[in-house]
């Protein structure tokens, strides 16, 4: 055949030869009783991870002074060379015999070593010269075939005869014979392999396993004479710096948990003229407000999101300098408000990276490409010593839980790692899985984790209500209760978490029971529901994670306590602030959230809704009567009126001059009076807001306006302010649905219809009416007050209206309310100015439209401390509790 080379006898006996020796090895493993090996494995924790870095002292029991010693890889993998078998009475080195003799290829033997040895094994002839050196110098301990191909140093083949093999290593000397013959067999004598080392005992060990973060390990009686590999699995110290304990939330102090009372603040991600998904708060402002915020006297400031990178870099940087007084931070994990099909299901992926993103990021481990309407970028700052715990979620909604519990198997459970749920609701075990997937995902990461709990509020809350109706509410019908989640393996714990307001739902204010609590400032239904929410989780920590009143012109609800959903100056807020703040304390509550540390432009509230801006023109004017906006410590002034836009309008009778100016906040009137006024002095002031041709043209006194006009305002400086509108211009109970046909939510032209009170219906009741167009003045140089309409300073008068009582819907567009209620829109038109007509002591002035430019979207603000700051700062520094 073409190509073939026929084997030679030598290629064959090379062939066998090889084959042999691996043979041999493999017989010598398996089959002696071993000296000496390579010990291999890995360390691992108790789920089942790598531990790396971790020390491995193998000593031996029966002689302490042989300690070996190895470190495991970044996967926990470890190799250690130790001796298995006891060395008996032979410590010094073992020959065994060579094969085969006589031999015509080669002649091998073995030779053991069982601790460090000068060896040389050298040829002799029999004229006692030195043939070849076949091994010489030191050796480490270990099994080494001793091999002769027949030939000398320089390669040549020696003559056929007898030699001899000399070996000496350490205090073994032997000589071996063999006979070098070109016909001899190349094979092993039947039973060569027979003559084997002296049976020994296993040595056994003492294996001791330490780390930073493992618990010490130490087995006794380890022995490896019969196996190669073999892990141990070590208990992981899981770091829990912060912990869920009994009711309270506590701090590790190195032997045990010390509680603090949350003293927290809510930060969000907007300033004026942005909306939450830009995050544009700056490098700056995050280093000026983290400061503050401990100054006032916050222990811990919360957010809703992930932040972008800066926001922990400055916290780090805060705390590092402040080491004896950090401002610890509780993170939250966003749920998207946009749920396909209101099942929380279809969003389990898109929630559970959220969760390891958050989780990475405050990690100081994220790096996440440009997306939009969510933080990214390079995170770097390790913040986790400072996260107390994680509020994922957001306020969910009782058709997104009862679809959600609809489209599953009810009862449902869930059993995880660290949290299980044996019998609960659809949504329940959806919430369980999410706090679960949040603790292990940290667990298994970083080997750390924190208490973590679910945002709730009291729509959601598992008491039951009495006087609320099914058939007239969703304040009581669906649930989620975290009492039926039970810890596994998590011993930073859970804890509850609620959104409570004094105001909201009704049932706080409306319960019997609750209205038979009160504090030292009078009836207060507030307490009582806060100890009812106590009771039900006793044993829980409960965390008011938002609490507060806003400051806005408007009120949304009204609360048995009086700390309604607005119409408070900023006063009286910060008071509010430090009442409900005593009474969450009072309650047995683990910590309490101020809501919020900045006013918020771009939220709307639903009672304005109806007639507020286009919510992308929202952040860029303030809506001083929307409670929602006006939530925070922090202010923020837009640009000043400027009075010298306009040329003054002279006047006559009493009235000297008019001036007005537009801000983001209010329409400003200055009026000059030739005499001081007196604060009995009626002043009336017609407003046509849009289209002379449309409006009312008689006022209630009876004088006939030459503007047509949509509102009209009287007042004096003896506490009497009321504004009024249109009868069809007026808007009451558009969002309740209850207006009257006359209402037509637009402008007409009328003449002697009723001019009607500017209210809101801000509640289903008939009586649940705020009556926001009774207006606030003072006397002094200024505003004195947050709520202050007009001030008199002498023969001045200043006047401030805000944009929405006039009903424009976008002032820098000089948009208003022109809605056609036959259509489900909201229509609106563009205004073509303001004039006015005043009346003073029987004197008229009548002013050209003041029509201003429209104004750029994005506003200069000036930030400030309201007057609520202060009073809250002095109550939390006198809070020495915890």
């Amino acid at each position: 055949m073409s190509g073939y080379s026929p084997e030679t006898w030598a290629d064959r006996v090379n062939r066998m030869k090889k084959w042999l020796r691996v043979f041999f090895y493999l017989w010598f493993t398996l089959s002696f009783p071993r000296q000496g090996m390579s010990v291999g494995g890995r360390v691992v924790d108790q789920y089942g991870q790598g531990v790396a870095h971790a020390r491995l002292e193998f000593t031996a029991m029966d002689d302490a002074t042989k300690v070996y010693v190895v470190y495991s890889d970044d996967d926990g993998s470890y190799s250690v060379g130790l001796p298995v078998l006891t060395s008996g009475s032979q410590e010094c080195p073992e020959l065994f015999g060579f094969y085969p003799n006589p031999f015509s290829v080669s002649v091998s033997g073995w030779i053991h070593l069982s601790a460090p040895a000068y060896v040389q094994v050298r040829v002799i002839s029999l004229a006692g010269k030195t043939v070849r050196f076949l091994m010489q110098g030191e050796v480490p301990p270990g099994l080494y075939e001793i091999s002769w191909d027949g030939r000398n140093e320089r390669g040549s083949p020696m003559a056929p005869g007898v030699y001899f093999i000399h070996t000496v290593a350490g205090n073994l000397v032997q000589t071996n014979r063999v006979v070098y013959h070109p016909s001899a067999s190349t094979g092993y004598p039947a039973g060569w392999f027979l003559n084997r080392p002296v049976e020994r005992d296993p040595v056994y060990y003492r294996v001791e396993i330490t780390g930073e973060d493992i618990r010490d390990f130490r087995a006794d009686s380890v022995r490896f004479d019969e196996q190669d590999s073999c892990d141990f699995t070590v208990q992981r110290i899981v770091l829990a710096p912060f912990a869920a304990v009994g009711e309270e939330i506590g701090i590790w102090n190195g032997a045990g948990y010390d509680p603090v009372f949350l003293r927290g603040v809510n930060l969000g991600a907007t300033v004026p003229g942005t909306f939450p998904g830009e995050l544009a708060i700056t490098r700056e402002q995050y280093r000026n407000w983290l400061e503050r915020m401990a100054q006032a006297g916050f222990n811990a400031v919360r957010i809703y999101t992930l932040h972008y990178p800066r926001f922990y870099e400055e916290l780090l940087a805060y705390n590092l300098a402040h080491p004896e007084k950090p401002l610890y931070l509780i993170q939250g994990v966003w749920l998207n408000e946009e749920v396909p099909g209101l099942d929380f299901y279809n969003l389990t992926g898109e929630f559970d990276q959220e969760i390891c993103e958050v989780v990475d990021c405050v990690h100081g481990n994220g790096d996440i490409p440009v997306r939009y309407g969510k933080a990214y970028g390079e995170f770097t700052a390790d913040v986790s010593e400072w996260v107390l715990a994680y509020i994922i979620g957001r306020e969910i909604h009782p058709d997104e839980v009862l679809t959600t519990d609809a489209a599953h198997d009810n009862p449902a459970s869930f059993s995880g790692e660290a949290f299980s749920l044996p019998s609960g609701s659809p949504t329940e075990a959806w919430i369980t899985a999410r706090m679960n997937r949040v603790v292990v995902y940290e667990r298994n990461t970083y080997f750390t984790q924190r208490p973590v709990s679910f945002s709730s509020w009291p729509t959601m809350d598992p008491l039951d209500h009495p006087t609320e109706l099914p058939t007239e509410t969703q304040e009581d019908v669906a649930s989620f209760d975290m009492t039926r989640v039970v810890p596994v393996e998590a011993p930073a714990g859970l804890f509850v978490s609620y959104h409570a307001y004094p105001y909201y739902p009704d049932f706080i204010s409306e319960d019997p029971e609750y209205q038979t609590f009160s504090d030292a400032s009078g009836p207060n239904s507030y307490p009582g529901y806060l100890n009812d929410l106590r009771e039900h989780y006793k044993g829980l920590p409960l965390v008011i994670a938002e609490y507060g009143v806003p400051s806005s012109w408007g009120n949304a609800h009204f609360s048995y306590s009086g700390m309604d959903h607005g119409h408070h100056d900023e006063e009286t807020q910060g008071q509010y602030f430090v009442r409900q703040l005593d009474n969450i304390f009072s309650s047995g509550a683990a910590g309490a959230i101020l809501f919020s540390w900045t006013d918020e432009w771009f939220k709307n509230t639903w009672i304005t809704e109806p007639f507020d801006s286009d919510p992308w023109r929202r952040p860029f004017w303030q809506n001083i009567t929307g409670p929602e906006q006006n939530f925070g410590l922090l202010g923020f002034d837009p640009e000043p009126p400027d009075f010298d836009l306009w040329p003054d309008v002279n006047g006559g009778c009493g009235i000297s001059r008019v001036e007005t100016a537009v801000s983001r906040s209010f329409f400003h009137i200055r009026i000059e009076f030739s005499t001081a006024l007196q604060l009995t002095d009626l002043i009336r002031i017609a407003f046509d807001t849009y289209r002379s041709d449309l409006g009312e043209s008689i006022l209630p006194g009876g004088e006939v306006l030459v503007n047509r006009a949509e509102f009209y305002l009287e007042m004096d400086f003896s506490g009497y302010a009321q504004l009024f509108v249109t009868e069809a211009y007026d808007l009451f109970g558009i969002w309740h649905g209850v207006s009257g046909p006359e209402q037509l939510f637009h402008s007409v032209p009328s003449d002697g219809s009723p001019w009607m009170p500017v209210r809101w219906k801000n509640n289903r009741y008939e009586e649940a009416v705020h009556q926001v167009g009774a207006l606030q003045t003072t006397v002094g140089n200024g505003f004195s007050s947050s709520l202050d309409a007009a001030y008199v300073d002498g023969n001045t008068v200043e006047i401030r209206i805000p944009w929405s009582l006039l009903q424009f819907t976008d002032p820098l567009c000089r948009e208003v309310m022109d809605d056609d209620r036959s259509t489900p829109e909201r229509e609106v038109t563009s205004s073509d100015g303001i004039a006015l007509t005043l009346f003073y002591n029987g004197c008229r002035v009548e002013t050209p439209r003041f029509l201003w430019e429209e104004m750029v979207p994005f506003p200069v603000v000036t930030e400030r401390e309201k007057a609520c700051f202060e009073t809250v700062k002095q109550a939390l520094q006198g809070f020495s509790v915890r």
